[in-house]
């Protein structure tokens, strides 16, 4: 297609099995149009980006650890982008949630952005000092950023009505949610078999998979764990990924029903997918999940707290269930309900996995990225 995409992005690549999120969007843009560049942070990863993008790297510093906010050399990314845009239709940023976003006011070029959250609005970081910090950042620099966009995409439902919260209502808005490669992850019942064999698994077996961060909900997961072990029920939970709260768990390990096992990090984590019946997500803020995608592709349902895009993924009693954030208690009786009736979580992990192939694939996620920017240029 004779269409060109300078997309910015502020994260930092990570060494991972595949890439992931929006990393994979500007990948397949890339194969269905005439020419992509990539403006972003140093990779920490070894692996190079596809022939199909024209990679530019941008010094950053990161003065919030452990959070994962990027300040970029402004003066370079602003002299990077004068010299490319115009050799581009379109400049595509990704979040307004990094400074990268403001550099957007001095371009003429159509702009685009992705947005993904709004913390403070809709995003709860699960530490007050951070959600303040960030929500003053949303109500100022992001709400500037956002102004001086033409176009916004939005990952979930949840972050276009916080965008309209903000009193900020570009010319083009449109959800689209990320996408997951449906043709290259597949059920696999075999190896999930394999894998409940090698770890002496029960009948019954859900997983977490993440990192171990208050954002995550883990404190609350672990509630809902103490009480199906109080009610006797039967349940192997997979906790695949490590971080700061993972003593919230370590205490449940010794469960006699309710089952804890601490995997920490795994490089293959869909073996483990594999391996269970259902997902669970507890978390306090989310943008699109990947791992609510994966589950899909792996057929298996999840249960998921209410925010970000899960209300948009996961349909109650079709795809998996819903519960409220912070919500021990109904964690506790969503996953029970996942565990009473397998027949039935099997049946909505089929019904997740064709959702998956009919909407939530890349071949279509990119059809419609695609015409959304045709509409902005028209």
């Amino acid at each position: 297609m004779d269409l060109s995409v300078l997309f910015v992005s502020p994260r930092v690549r990570l060494p991972q099995r595949r890439p992931y999120g929006f990393y994979e969007f500007i990948i397949h843009v890339s194969e269905a149009v005439e020419k992509v560049a990539l403006i972003e942070p140093p990779p920490m990863t070894s692996a190079k980006l596809p022939p199909s993008v024209r990679g530019y790297e941008v010094p950053v510093i990161n003065p919030m650890r452990p959070v994962d906010w990027p300040l970029p050399h402004v003066a370079r990314v602003i002299r990077l982008l004068r010299a490319l845009e115009p050799e581009y239709d379109i400049v595509h940023f990704f979040s307004q949630n990094y400074l990268f976003s403001l550099c957007g006011m001095l371009l003429d070029k159509t702009k685009v952005i992705t947005i993904e959250s709004f913390p403070g609005i809709d995003y709860d970081h699960g530490d007050i000092i951070i959600n303040a910090l960030s929500g003053f950042y949303t109500q100022t620099f992001a709400k500037l950023a956002l102004k001086h966009m033409d176009a916004v995409i939005g990952l979930s439902s949840s972050a276009l009505r916080a965008l309209e919260a903000l009193g900020v209502r570009p010319k083009h808005t449109v959800r689209i949610p990320l996408g997951i490669d449906t043709h290259e992850i597949r059920p696999d019942e075999k190896l999930g078999l394999e894998v409940r064999d090698e770890l002496g698994l029960g009948e019954i077996v859900a997983i977490f998979l993440g990192r171990l961060s208050p954002v995550k909900g883990i404190t609350f997961l672990g509630r809902a764990m103490e009480m199906l072990e109080s009610r006797g029920m039967d349940i192997d939970l997979l906790v695949i990924g490590d971080g700061p709260e993972r003593g919230a768990l370590e205490r449940l390990v010794s469960n006699r029903h309710a089952r804890v096992h601490l995997m920490g990090f795994k490089p293959d984590p869909l073996r483990f997918i594999h391996a269970s019946d259902f997902l669970i997500l507890p978390s306090l803020g989310e943008g699109c999940p990947n791992v609510v995608l994966e589950a899909f592709a792996c057929g298996r349902p999840v249960v998921a707290t209410c925010v970000g895009a899960v209300p948009d993924l996961v349909k109650p009693g079709i795809t998996g269930l819903v519960v409220k954030p912070r919500d021990a208690e109904g964690l506790a009786k969503a996953i029970a309900r996942m565990a009473s009736d397998l027949e039935r979580t099997r049946e909505m992990g089929r019904r997740a996995r064709k959702y998956a192939e009919e909407e939530l694939d890349w071949r279509v996620i990119i059809k419609r990225a695609i015409s959304f920017y045709e509409q902005i240029l028209s």
